[in-house]
Parts: structure tokens; C-alpha cells; sequence
């Protein structure tokens, strides 16, 4: 044991100890004549630890555990329920110390509020993330590809639509990514859009960045089919049909007898001679058909031949239809 001081009263105050230690202490009196009494019984203390800076008043926190809420800063104060892992809330009061931690007062955002220890406490992010490098690509007639950055780990979601009011948003992606990357799609051909992004990171903080536009691709001119009906007589029709939207794909022709559809054929076969038709449109030769009637009945009938417009629209009759066939049947007799 050390001595630490003399005093000629019954009490003293012990200074520059060390925080959160446990001290021993026994005291012997002498008297006037110089006769010293036995030490008393050892005393125990032990001194606080340093006040603790951990949060300040309306800091944001976040528990990193499953913890009690308590009435009072005390493991004995009355539990006034539990705050699960990852729950938010803000500092209104502390520190205060009892039995061995500093406790915090709370108000959590969801309840119950109360004193928790501030073991299970860490302060909270409240900072959103930084959204960068918004763009739009891949852009077609209905569908656009959406990309951005964040400086941290966030999700990922497009509000758009044809004003700036948007109208649509994206279904969330929940997955906490920097690079971002959403499709949008059941887009209107030729039209502009506006578009926002927002992230979120993993405490909630949110970002929602400045409007944006693209303009989707204009729709592909739909060009009406060419060819011509070139002739018929009683065995066969010919001619050539040419889709200046199938390029050097052959296209259909539907050819009717009478007001009836007969027969849909593709025109396929080589025609050298067309090579440059209609101003140089058409680039090649294999656009050309060659039907042969099968079971007409004698006598007169009238031919008519249809291009098959590609993509889908108008099928306009060929150059030179209809024309009048007559079926006449040889005298065997």
C-alpha cells in the first residue's frame, strides 16, 4: 500500500486518478501526543470513465444489435420493449453511467423511445449518395437503356415519361451497386422522354437527380410495294414484286382468280432484267414469279395480282392488274 496524504480533518478528496479503475482504501489517526490508531477496514471505489463523447444531441443513430429500451439509463429501469438490428432513431439525451455503460436517450423512429447503451449504437449515415455520369443509350423505337454512378454502394430506379411530370417509374432493384443500370421499354417511336434516377443507400438516404431527356428512334418509313403485272395467258401468270423496306429479301404476292384468293407464292426467281427499276431502287434480280393455274374451267377469267407490303400495311395491286385470261380446251374429236 501507498500512503497518499495527511489531513488534519476527517475527510479527504482524492485527485488525479485514473478513469475507470477500482482504488482501495484504509485511514490510521494520530492523535496530539503522536500515538497512531490501527488502520481501519479497506474501502473500495472505483472512478467513472471519461465522459463519453460518442454522439452528440440530435445525432442520427443506428443500432447494430437487437437491444432494450429503458425507462431510465439503468440496467434495472423498467424495459419499455426491444429495438431490433439496423432500427434508426436520434439522440435527445445523455450520456449517463450506471452499472458499467453510458446510455443514450432515444427516439427511435418507430417505438418505443428510451435509454440504451450505447455499446449497440453507432451513428447513423446520413449523407445521400452522389449521383454522376446519368445517360441515356441502346435507344430504339421502344426502349432506352438507362446508366448512373453513385460514390457508394445503392439501388437502382427511373421515374420517365413524356413530361416532366414522368408518369412511370421503374420497379425497384433493391441490389446495393456504384453502376447503375436500368431498361426501359413499351417506349413510343420518334417521341422525347424525360427521365429522373433515384438511389437509396443502405441507411435510407436518398438521392434524386435532375430531370434528363432522350428522344426515342423515328419508326422506318413503310414504302409501298412496286412490280409489275407483266402478262398471263391460260397456263401461267408472271411478274416481279419488290419491298424496298425487305431490301433484297423476296416478298409475297397473293394472286385472286375471279375475286377469290388463290394462291399465296413468293417471288423469288431471278429476273435480271429488273435490276435498277423504278430509279435504281430495286438492287437485285430475285424478285420475280412465275405462277401456273391449276383446274380453271373454260372460258373467261380475270387475274389479279397483290404485293405483300412488308412490314405489314397497305398491299397495293401490281402494275398491269387485273388481267383477263381465257381458258379454251382443245377439240380431241
Amino acid at each position: 500500500s501507498t500512503q497518499i496524504a495527511t489531513t488534519t480533518t476527517n475527510s479527504y478528496q482524492d485527485t488525479g486518478l485514473t478513469s475507470n479503475t477500482a482504488y482501495r482504501y484504509r485511514v490510521t489517526a494520530y492523535d496530539a501526543a503522536g500515538n497512531v490508531s490501527s488502520y481501519s477496514s479497506a474501502v473500495s471505489s472505483a472512478t467513472w470513465p471519461n465522459l463519453s463523447t460518442k454522439f452528440s444531441m440530435n445525432d442520427r443513430v443506428k443500432t447494430t444489435a437487437s437491444l432494450n429500451v429503458r425507462a431510465t439509463p439503468s440496467t434495472s429501469g423498467t424495459s419499455l420493449g426491444t429495438q431490433s438490428q439496423g432500427a434508426l432513431g436520434t439522440v435527445t439525451g445523455g450520456p449517463s453511467y450506471a452499472d458499467g455503460y453510458w446510455w443514450w436517450n432515444v427516439n427511435y423512429d418507430n417505438n418505443p423511445d428510451g435509454w440504451s447503451v450505447e455499446d449497440y449504437l453507432i451513428k447513423a449515415d446520413t449523407t445521400p449518395p452522389v449521383v454522376s455520369s446519368v445517360s441515356s443509350s441502346n435507344l430504339t423505337q421502344s426502349s432506352a437503356t438507362i446508366t448512373w454512378q453513385t460514390n457508394e454502394p445503392a439501388t437502382s430506379q427511373v421515374q420517365y415519361g413524356p413530361t416532366i411530370s414522368y408518369g412511370n417509374t421503374t420497379t425497384l432493384d433493391s441490389n446495393l451497386v456504384v453502376s447503375h443500370s436500368v431498361s426501359l421499354t413499351g417506349l413510343s417511336a420518334n417521341t422525347t422522354y424525360h427521365y429522373r434516377v433515384i438511389s437509396k443507400d443502405s441507411s435510407d438516404n436518398q438521392t434524386i437527380s435532375s430531370d434528363f431527356t432522350f428522344t426515342t428512334v423515328s419508326a422506318p418509313t413503310n414504302y409501298l410495294p412496286i412490280g409489275s403485272f407483266d402478262g398471263a395467258d391460260q397456263n401461267h401468270a408472271t411478274g416481279w414484286a419488290y419491298d424496298q423496306n425487305a431490301g433484297a429479301s423476296p416478298i409475297n404476292v397473293h394472286i385472286y382468280i375471279d375475286g377469290a384468293p388463290i394462291v399465296n407464292i413468293t417471288a423469288n426467281l431471278s429476273r435480271p432484267d429488273i435490276i435498277g427499276a423504278s430509279g435504281g431502287i430495286v438492287g437485285d434480280a430475285n424478285h420475280g414469279f412465275d405462277y401456273a393455274f391449276q383446274g380453271l374451267s373454260p372460258g373467261s377469267h380475270t387475274v389479279q395480282v397483290y404485293a405483300i407490303n412488308t412490314p405489314s400495311g397497305t398491299n397495293p395491286e401490281l402494275t398491269g392488274s387485273p388481267r383477263t385470261i381465257n381458258i379454251v380446251v382443245s377439240d380431241t374429236t
